[in-house]
């Protein structure tokens, strides 16, 4: 059995995990300033480099809804996976800053 064979879930298991949602603030008002395309390219330019510091942090991008990102945390690396959503979501509000950053200038 493979390191993320023995990490991955099965049917029926039960393990707890720990899950991170964002969600993008006053998207509605956001969306009608902008053209679809444009929302399609921040949504993009935002949950990019967010999902890549969920992998780094060990976890899982478990889907995008709308302006909505789900991560999962304890699903592959299941030892302090709490802890790691929070280190994850204190990066991604650094990560938002600058973000923000580049969009005033």
């Amino acid at each position: 059995m493979t390191k993320l064979q023995k990490n991955t879930l099965h049917e029926g298991e039960k393990r707890e995990l720990t899950v991170l949602f964002l969600d993008i603030k006053d998207y509605t008002t956001l969306s009608e300033k902008f053209d679809p395309e444009e929302m399609d390219e921040l949504v993009s330019n935002l949950f990019h480099p967010f999902s890549q510091i969920v992998e780094k942090n060990g976890g899982w991008t478990e889907k995008y809804i709308g302006d909505a990102m789900m991560a999962v945390f304890g699903k592959l690396v299941s030892r302090g996976h709490a802890g790691r959503a929070v280190n994850t979501a204190l990066e991604i509000l650094d990560q938002l800053e600058l973000f923000n950053q580049d969009l005033s200038q």
